[in-house]
């Protein structure tokens, strides 16, 4: 039950980056703070994006998805430091999306672990290394079950260019994109 949730979440995380970060209609609860003062690193404030910008992304089996949004579940802004959290769902392996699927609540926990240049298929960026942890509830608290992902994102690019998840068959990869210069 708990692998068949795995790869559910994993597809549903899948999904939430290329359908403008909703997953299943969930809420975001992302915590709007500012660095600490004393914070001299590398900073993203939430991109503006501009008719016409797209993002590509691929995943291991070759499928291709294009999208002019950025997932709105990213805790704008982003240091080395920040931690966020927001509330989702997943559905049960085998039960298609739809209205009245039952959902699963879960709360992923995400923290910014570092700043680093990463290489994809689009090219080579500067990207905010984000770590997640989803969870499900159980008894009033909340357990491990969902799996964890790292998300790379790029302020050059205007989005995520990479989520690295257990599984080789749901991460996903930026392979091509048209953005405009952020200011």
């Amino acid at each position: 039950m708990v692998a068949r949730l795995k790869v559910v979440c994993e597809l549903l995380l899948f999904l939430a980056l290329v359908l403008n970060g909703f997953i299943a209609s969930c809420t975001s609860v992302i915590d709007a703070i500012t660095p600490p003062e004393t914070y001299k690193g590398p900073l993203a404030e939430r991109p503006v994006l501009q008719p016409g910008e797209y993002w590509i992304y691929q995943r291991a089996n070759l499928t291709r998805v294009k999208t002019t949004a950025l997932p709105s579940n990213v805790g704008f802004p982003l240091w080395i430091g920040k931690t966020w959290t927001y509330e989702g769902q997943a559905i049960r392996v085998g039960q298609s999306p739809t209205g009245s699927t039952p959902r699963i609540p879960t709360r992923i926990d995400c923290h910014v672990t570092g700043f680093k240049q990463v290489r994809v298929a689009a090219g080579n960026f500067d990207a905010f290394e984000c770590e997640c942890q989803c969870t499900i509830p159980s008894a009033g608290i909340y357990e491990t079950g969902c799996d964890t992902w790292t998300l790379w994102y790029a302020p050059e690019v205007k989005n995520i260019i990479l989520i690295k998840t257990p599984s080789s068959e749901t991460s996903t990869e930026l392979v091509g994109y048209k953005a405009s210069r952020p200011k």
